[in-house]
């Protein structure tokens, strides 16, 4: 019996860092309210905990997926509807355009009972590339999406814009027309 007390109380101790800090592996929420938001995603094999199998107790990790929680702000026509923007796959290679794979979910259930529920949209950005208004990512109800920026390291980062009132400016007719989406990279001082 002791020793399911030490396995859980490992696994308690390995899963704590990813309740207490959100890392580009974990689920960012944005602010209540806003309209926009961007944060640095990441797909990473992170320790997940320990596991008895017969005398000895062995580590095991999973593939944790960079995501964006959100909720439709005051004003919208899908005000108060949450979803969340979830990073399957990320490439870090400048002969690919740093292409970035997202699908998306909707809470579904009422408060205290609910479950994500796969739209059946996903799209796949290259640097700078947005969701238009006219996509079926939109149409499904998913907020409109860019890739923003991207940047090396380990694991390799993508910069994932949601911006509810959409991306790119509009035309005199009402028509959305691209505009470039990708941010400035703050330079890095050396120390």
């Amino acid at each position: 019996m002791e020793s399911k007390a030490v396995v859980y109380g490992l696994l308690f101790l390995a899963v704590l860092p990813f309740v207490s800090a959100v890392n580009c592996w974990g689920i960012h929420e944005m602010p209540t309210g806003t309209w926009d938001y961007y944060a640095w995603l990441c797909n990473s094999t992170q320790q997940a905990g320990y596991y008895k199998s017969g005398a000895g107790v062995y580590p095991f990790s999973i593939m944790m997926h960079g995501q964006i929680e959100t909720a439709a702000p005051s004003g919208h026509p899908q005000y108060g509807e949450v979803y969340r923007v979830y990073l399957l796959g990320f490439q870090y290679s400048p002969g690919l355009d740093y292409p970035a794979t997202l699908k998306c979910y909707k809470q579904m259930g009422t408060s205290g009972r609910y479950w994500w529920w796969y739209t059946g949209q996903q799209e796949t950005l290259t640097g700078g590339q947005f969701t238009p208004d006219d996509s079926e990512w939109v149409l499904a109800g998913c907020p409109p999406v860019t890739n923003g920026n991207h940047e090396s390291g380990s694991p390799p980062k993508v910069q994932i814009g949601v911006a509810w009132d959409g991306f790119g400016k509009r035309a005199g007719d009402g028509k959305q027309v691209a505009e470039s989406t990708v941010l400035p990279t703050r330079a890095r001082s050396r120390r």
